[in-house]
């Protein structure tokens, strides 16, 4: 083989990839830790929840091991916190969701619960209403699990939530 040849596979081979790779993001019921990533990820980039300490990170995996819900997707956001956010759209989070709109495309206002197993608005909704109700969020993971069961989750064990998060930075290697 020559290195033309070569040098030709292995661009197409790159062509391939970029045009069949999936944003794991816009995936309905994608719940993989990359998927998780890049969506927070997204929402940090665009400063809709810039300086959440990992908050919503952890509280992914605390959400999924706490609730087994088919609905409100990874960070299982449930109706009565997507219609808080929705109202708060017109008022308090107008800027958020403004935002939303311009850099995902994305009505919060209008989203329903079955829109919220794509990750990204599932993860769009649970960041907008953490700015909502549990704003500043707190830095310590202890605080963070305090937040999670007085706001979001109040049957949450707040002992799991603190294992699940040092878990998490342990396969992480944080």
């Amino acid at each position: 083989m020559t290195i033309k040849y070569l040098l030709f596979v292995a661009i197409c081979l790159g062509i391939a990839r970029d045009i069949y790779a999936v944003d794991l993001t816009l995936k309905p019921g994608e719940t993989s830790n990359a998927a998780i990533d890049a969506t927070i990820r997204k929402i940090r980039d665009n400063c809709i929840l810039a300086q959440d300490y990992y908050f919503l990170r952890r509280l992914a995996v605390a959400q999924m091991n706490s609730i087994a819900a088919t609905t409100g997707g990874i960070w299982r956001v449930t109706n009565t916190q997507l219609t808080t956010v929705q109202s708060a759209c017109n008022g308090i989070l107008k800027t958020n969701c403004s935002k939303a709109k311009t850099e995902f495309n994305v009505d919060v206002s209008t989203l329903t619960m079955s829109d919220l197993q794509i990750p990204l608005y599932s993860g769009l909704a649970m960041s907008l209403f953490i700015l909502k109700s549990v704003s500043p969020v707190p830095l310590q993971k202890a605080q963070q699990a305090q937040s999670w069961k007085k706001y979001i989750y109040s049957s949450g064990d707040t002992t799991k939530f603190v294992t699940w998060s040092n878990e998490l930075e342990r396969l992480n290697g944080e």
